[in-house]
Formats: structure tokens, sequence, C-alpha cells
């Protein structure tokens, strides 16, 4: 780790989680210790109170070696990038041997794992506390907890059999990268000799995968640019010693954009989902490929890319009018928002806010508090009334950029030299529940960045008023 700043700190990281074990660690050994005991005089309850020790401290256990596991793939991870800087197709070791394992496995293991530490945890509960349920709310709580365990542990086993039945399937690619405007072929290896009657369904999808929040709060939204599909017949699987092989080929677009991971929250994915109907367990995997443009040939395809969205039409959803300027350029008028789902969430949420501000006043609480939540409401106020009601004019010529937003009657303008503008380009401006909203915003020579537009519901209509705007200052 010694010359990586963020892998110290990745470690800083994981030694808080391994912190937040301690204390399961410690009933653990407290609750073995009073089972042991309670054995020994002969207790009924001991035996559980045994297994619920052992159950926590086990927990504890598993969270160490989880962190413990993930900081070691993040270390090699973070090696790779450094060792392979300007190609990301190397950042991971099955992508530079071809042979790509799928993804699914992996959550399947996460998946049964937790639903073992959640029944060990959840069972002994609901056997101490469940004994009297009318009226006694925890042994309510621990029936609920224990219903969630058993449902978890379901689809855990359910996982689990696939895994045992298909096995982990690789899947082997014919190039490295993966280039825009190239085909690709390859094998999916997996166990077993069963052959669908249906044949296997074949997806390969572009995705903007967006992830907002951070722990309970964390939201995870694809959206799909491209996807193309085929379906292998199963006569043109080809039996192997460890069982089938089955043969796809896709034509990548030579304006589909490139896989983009150095920004997890904001990323690029080019997944192969395949399935087939089977007896018994059917057969489904996914796995990420790797699509970019190389090194020389970036900066033309990233040309191309633009050219491509700056021909494409708007949709009706984008709210943008377009005129031409007699300077040359055009001028984008962005109406105000119609979204009566966004309306509806934002006026519950000012609702059950505003509401929580009048019962604290009622409730006689401290006035710096109040008036700190009653603060932070007008400003979600003013939002809201931005996302609705703002409306924006953005002129693009050969001089450069001017950009009004108006709300109310209230408006500001910027204008920008356009020998000023080193990029103009899509980015994620916020979220209303699961939904992400776009803006288009100008990265200047010094690395400043300016909104120019704000809240589209689609990235491809944020992306195509982009580049219609760079197109008229060239």
């Amino acid at each position: 780790m010694d010359g990586f700043d963020a892998g110290r700190g990745r470690w800083m990281l994981g030694g808080c989680f391994a912190v937040f074990a301690v204390p399961f660690f410690i009933a653990g050994v407290n609750i073995i210790n009073v089972g042991v005991r309670g054995l020994n005089r002969g207790q009924r309850d001991a035996a559980i109170l045994l297994g619920a020790g052992i159950a926590f401290a086990a927990f504890a256990a598993g969270i160490v070696a989880l962190v413990w596991y993930g900081l070691r793939r993040a270390q090699a991870a973070a090696q790779l990038r450094a060792a392979h800087p300007m190609q990301p197709w190397l950042w991971r070791a099955d992508w530079s041997a071809r042979r790509i394992e799928e993804s699914t496995p992996r959550r399947a293991v996460a998946l049964l794992v937790f639903a073992l530490m959640w029944n060990a945890i959840a069972l002994p509960l609901l056997f101490v506390l469940g004994r009297r349920v009318s009226g006694n709310p925890p042994a309510a709580i621990a029936i609920v907890f224990a219903a969630i365990g058993i449902a978890l542990l379901g689809g855990g086993i359910y996982a689990a059999l696939r895994r045992h039945k298909f096995g982990r399937s690789v899947c082997e690619i014919d190039r490295l990268p993966i280039e825009p405007g190239q085909r690709v072929s390859g094998t999916i290896a997996l166990r077993g000799t069963q052959v669908p009657e249906g044949g296997y369904r074949c997806v390969l999808s572009c995705i903007n995968r967006i992830i907002t929040g951070r722990g309970k709060n964390r939201s995870v939204t694809d959206d799909v640019l491209w996807d193309a599909e085929q379906q292998v017949s199963g006569a043109l699987a080809a039996p192997s010693p460890a069982g089938m092989r089955v043969p796809f080929s896709f034509d990548v677009p030579a304006d589909a954009p490139s896989s983009e991971v150095r920004t997890p929250g904001d990323a690029v994915l080019w997944q192969l989902a395949v399935s087939a109907q089977l007896p018994g367990i059917d057969y489904s995997a996914t796995f990420e490929l790797p699509v970019f443009a190389t090194a020389g040939d970036a900066a033309a395809h990233q040309a191309m890319h633009r050219e491509e969205a700056a021909r494409r039409e708007l949709s009706p959803k984008s709210r943008v009018s377009i005129a031409p300027l007699p300077t040359g350029g055009i001028e984008l008028r962005v109406a105000p928002l119609r979204d009566g789902r966004a309306f509806a969430t934002f006026f519950i949420v000012a609702a059950v806010w505003f509401g929580m501000i009048a019962f604290m006043w009622t409730m006689g609480a401290p006035r710096p508090v109040s008036v700190f939540f009653a603060l932070f409401g007008l400003l979600i106020l003013v939002v809201a009334i931005d996302f609705f009601g703002g409306t924006s004019v953005v002129s693009a010529d050969r001089a450069g950029i001017r950009a009004r937003h108006s709300i109310l009657g209230l408006s500001s303008t910027k204008s920008i030299d356009a020998g000023r503008i080193a990029s103009i380009d899509p980015k994620v401006g916020g979220h209303v529940g699961k939904h992400p909203y776009f803006d288009v915003e100008a990265r200047l020579a010094d690395q400043s960045t300016r909104t120019l537009a704000r809240y589209f519901e689609s990235r491809s209509d944020a992306e195509t008023v982009a580049a219609k705007l760079w197109a008229a200052l060239h």
C-alpha cells in the first residue's frame, strides 16, 4: 500500500467497519459466557443463548473477513490502475486475460452469507422472545425479522442452487479492448449439458449507472443507452469437457459511448446478459465487457459521437425549442418542467417538513432549532420553485455562449467567450425518488464549470443539447 494515498484511505475506512464489528464480538463473547454457565446449571434457555452468542461472534468475524477481502481486491485493482493509467481495459485481471467471469455469483454468495448471518441472529431472538406474542412488542418485531430472514434465505438458497447447477460461467472474447465500430464475438462457457428448447437469449446493453446517496439511502438507477438482442439456437451450443459453450456475436455501433469506470457514481457500463429457460432452475448470467476507444482513436471517437448527437432530434419531453440566430448560431429555450410525479413527491416532502416545523413550534422546541429547520425548508421551497417554474435561454455562436435562467420574473445571465470553453457535457443534476435529472454544463479551460440549462428528463436530450451548443461554437 506504500505510495497509494487512496489505498491508505480505503484501509482507514475498512478499519472503521472493523471497529463497528467490535461491539458485536464483545456481545457475542458475553452471551457465550452466559450460555456456558447456563449449560453447567442445567438451564433450559442456555443452548439458545449459546447459539445466539456464537451467531453474534460469527457476524463480527464475517464483517472483518469481508472487509479484509474487499480491501485486498481494492488494493490489487489500484495497483493495476497505477500500472496501466491510460489502458482501463487492463484494470481487471479477467479483462486482460479475455476471460470475463460473471458477476452473478458474487451477488449470490453475498446474499447467502447475509441471509445466514441475519437468521443466525433473528431466529435465536425469536425463540427467546416469541413465547409470549400477545402484548409483547419485542416478540412481534422478532417475528417480522425472522420472516424477512426466511425470505432472504430462500433467495440465497435458490442462487446457491443455480451456482451449483451451472458453476461460474466465463465469457471468452476475441479482442481486447472491444472498440466502438467493431464486431465482438466470443463464447459463454457454463456447466451442464441441458439444451434449452427455446435457445439462449443474449442481450448486449450500454448502461448509464447512476448511484446517489449512501447506506440505506443509496439509490442505483440504470438507464439503457443502447441495446441489441439475439437468440442463439440450442443447436449451436457446443459440448465441452466442462459443460456447454454458447457462441455470440454483436456489432458495436461506431458512435456508441465507451465504458466509463473512473466515476462510479455516474458510470457507463457494457453488459452482456445471457439467459435460458431450462427444467428446474433457469440459466442466467451477466458479464461486464470492456468497450473502450483506444488512446489513438479516443479523440476521433469522441468527435464522432458528438457529431452524431448534434444531428439527433430532441424528444418531446426535452421541452426545448430551437431557433437560428442572425450571427449563424442557435438559440435554445427550455420551458419549465411539467412532471406530476415529481410535483407530488415535492408536495409530500414539503407538507411533512413544514408540518414538522409547526409541531416543533407548538411543542416549544428551542428557537434556534426551529429557525434552522425553517431555513432549510425555505431552501427546499426555492429548489422546488426553480424545478417547476425555472426557464433557461441559451444562445451559442462563434463568439461564445450566453445563458439566462429565470425564476418568477427574476433572472441571471452569464456570458462565456468561446475561447474559454473546453467542453460542453451533460451531468447528473439531481434526483426525484430514483429518477435522475440532467443538467448541461460548460467546462472552462481553468477546469471551472458553468451550468447552462437544467432538469432534462433523459441523458440523451441533455447530450443532444450539449452537442448542438458545441457545434454552434465551431
